[in-house]
């Protein structure tokens, strides 16, 4: 399972963020992992092109209290929406 591979945002556009995804995928690979599953915030549009699009990602479910399990809303205390998109790359996708 990918967990957080931030980009800073001074380097965004860059390919930093592909090649933290790639560096992923070959160090899954190497330990036999048939595919990888990460989730993204589906109202960045540009991680949704990213992990759709250029990645070749697809939804297998979406998890609607994803950082607050087991509460009673969708948001977090900050107003931001906790819900997200669970995506897998397997082997013989585009970028895997």
């Amino acid at each position: 399972y990918s967990q957080a591979a931030v980009v800073d945002p001074r380097a965004q556009g860059a390919g930093v963020g592909r090649e933290l995804k790639y560096a992923q995928a070959a160090s899954a690979r190497a330990i036999g992992a048939r595919s990888m599953r990460w989730t993204f915030d589906p109202y960045a549009l540009r991680n949704a092109h990213f992990n759709f699009a250029v990645l070749g990602a697809y939804g297998i479910r979406f998890l609607p209290d994803y950082y607050q399990e087991g509460a009673s809303t969708a948001y977090s205390c900050s107003g931001t929406w906790t819900g997200r998109p669970g995506v897998t790359c397997p082997r013989g996708a585009r970028r895997w």
